[in-house]
């Protein structure tokens, strides 16, 4: 194969690597022109449109699934090349694009050797993106179902600049990101994208079964035709997802004194980060704190014989309402914490969160509403993704996101509570010094691992949302992403399979998983992903971390393809079948 010999000027100006150093060129496709990678200017791939159109594959929905996706791209990625991930700001945040070359690995999974392999992934509007797309043989612009536009890289390479590629090595590829500094245009995927001779691939991938997108509670609306076209869907698990309630951290302090207070945590948990001493919530008090009108005040939150209020004095806010950092309709996140904490839409429509007024449920992640003053009504903080639902916490714990430090003019958050120009919360009393809320939120379980930002995962019903505690049995708020197809029976593409292959091992699936500073120190990871029942590993007789497997699922008994639902209660594969977790 060729190799690209950089000059000495470039790669001192440029890479800062050794001037012998040399990078393995993309190669030629048959009938195509070969795509050239333009180092001197760090932006890759240039002719990225050349590449035949069943190596496009186009991924839309759950963002979770991303680093199980990029595991897998380095997996099958040629040994010596570079993978190129795209990223780009404004219009076009959450869309990426990936370039690879693939090798032997690769092609053990369906692919074709030193082809190249474009991936097109949309982690906008989370995972009702996935039904979308598959509802649609030609995806239809007007349901936002949209990727970054390859025509438009092409012709914009210099407004990308690329991380170094000083760490490659001959023995395995190497991911650098490519952030682009204008943002790019939005395209539909191509007509009636299955992967066969000259079309593309999709994969639908949701944190939760197509069903879930019937209810309006999820997104469904006439105009994108869910509540008819999601019932005849299929959804296939590949991975298991564990999500966390999240306190911030002023919260947590105060939940951590209550429960010193009455005698369920000693007294030298106070500020503790230990899995230990993690505060928690029942799952009665989960489903009343988010539920609408049903506890909007933390002086219902009783421990023994004082509450979350009395058990603090002088560290209690100025304003004690409940203040809910949460997803927008459409959010697998919040279909996942509907059906466990609601059992919506499964057998009851009432929505946990009920759009009774600006104050209470923001229609918009733009419109904040307003805190009420005698804490009559919860203020919910409707937005669009986990990244702004910890930056939410954080804002509201009295923490200034945009300059990563304690504010000193109290709560400064606007409508992604990060730097932007939406309105701000209305807060009454006004915010002022260092103010603050106490306020809890949803997201996946393997967030600020490191404890960056002030907040904190609690335990639900007396267990923290661990692996090894969720392969027991013993925590609940968990789902299985699943691959969704316009029916049970429809097959995935080459392309789309390779990778549902890739993305579906235990091994892989480990390496996504991140160990979490507050946590168990002698366990290989806290929490995060596991690979489906269906994935049982000979021999086992213990949970393995590093191959995390989770031995129930919300598929029926023979784990038949396109058979998972979440209003299904999870049990195990067969009844029969010996699986790492259960002991």
């Amino acid at each position: 194969m060729k190799k690209l010999l950089l000059m000495t000027a470039i790669t001192a100006a440029i890479f800062a690597v050794d001037a012998s150093a040399s990078l393995t060129e993309l190669p030629t496709i048959a009938g195509s022109s070969p795509l050239k990678v333009d180092f001197s200017t760090k932006t890759g791939v240039q002719n990225v449109a050349n590449v035949p159109l069943p190596n496009n594959l186009y991924v839309a929905g759950s963002s979770a699934a991303r680093g199980f996706l990029e595991r897998t791209a380095e997996a099958y990625a040629k040994p010596g090349s570079v993978i190129y991930k795209y990223q780009n700001t404004g219009a076009s945040a959450n869309i990426f694009t990936y370039v690879f070359t693939a090798g032997d690995t690769a092609v053990a999974n369906g692919l074709v050797k030193d082809q190249t392999y474009v991936i097109h992934y949309r982690t906008r509007d989370g995972s009702i993106t996935a039904p979308l797309i598959s509802s649609f043989p030609t995806p239809d612009k007007a349901v936002g179902v949209t990727f970054n536009s390859l025509e438009d890289f092409a012709a914009n390479a210099a407004n990308y600049t690329c991380g170094s590629q000083s760490a490659l090595t001959a023995t395995a590829p190497l991911l650098v990101t490519c952030k682009g500094t204008t943002p790019e245009k939005l395209v539909v995927a191509p007509a009636n994208a299955t992967g066969a001779a000259g079309k593309p691939s999709v994969l639908a991938l949701s944190d939760v079964d197509a069903a879930q997108f019937v209810s309006s509670l999820n997104g469904a609306n006439v105009a994108n035709g869910l509540p008819k076209k999601a019932l005849t869907m299929g959804s296939t698990a590949f991975a298991a997802q564990v999500f966390g309630i999240g306190v911030n951290l002023k919260l947590r302090n105060a939940m951590q004194n209550a429960q010193i207070a009455s005698g369920t945590l000693p007294a030298s948990c106070a500020g503790d980060d230990t899995e230990a001493c993690m505060p928690g919530f029942t799952t009665a008090q989960i489903t009343s704190i988010f539920a609408s009108g049903r506890f909007n005040d933390w002086t219902n939150l009783s421990y023994g014989t004082g509450n979350l209020v009395s058990a603090n004095p002088g560290k209690t806010p100025k304003n004690t309402a409940v203040h809910i950092c949460s997803r927008t309709a459409g959010s697998g996140t919040l279909a996942t914490f509907q059906t466990v904490f609601e059992n919506a839409p499964c057998t009851v429509n009432e929505a946990i969160q009920a759009a009774v007024s600006k104050t209470i449920f923001p229609l918009q992640s733009s419109v904040l509403g307003e805190e009420k003053p005698n804490a009559t009504a919860k203020v919910y903080h409707s937005i669009e993704s986990s990244g702004d639902v910890e930056n939410c916490l954080a804002s509201l714990d009295g923490f200034d996101v945009a300059k990563k430090a304690a504010s000193t003019t109290g709560i400064v958050g606007n409508g992604n509570f990060g730097a932007g120009t939406t309105p701000p919360l209305v807060l009454s009393p006004a915010t002022s010094g260092e103010d603050f809320r106490w306020a809890v939120g949803i997201f996946n379980a393997d967030r600020n691992a490191t404890n960056a930002l002030p907040f904190r995962f609690i335990k639900i019903d007396g267990y923290s949302p661990s692996l090894i505690n969720t392969a027991n049995g013993k925590y609940k708020f968990w789902s299985e992403l699943s691959y969704i197809t316009p029916t049970p029976t429809t097959k995935l593409s080459l392309t789309a399979q390779a990778f549902v292959n890739g993305m579906s091992k235990p091994e892989i699936i480990a390496k996504s998983n991140l160990k979490t500073a507050s946590w168990d120190k002698t366990a290989a990871t806290a929490s995060g992903y596991m690979a489906t029942a269906a994935r049982a590993i000979s021999g086992a007789k213990a949970f393995n971390p590093a191959l995390p497997v989770m031995p129930f699922t919300h598929s029926n008994g023979g784990n038949s393809v396109g058979s998972v639902n979440h209003c299904r209660a999870p049990a195990i594969l067969n009844g029969n079948v010996m699986l790492p977790g259960l002991n």
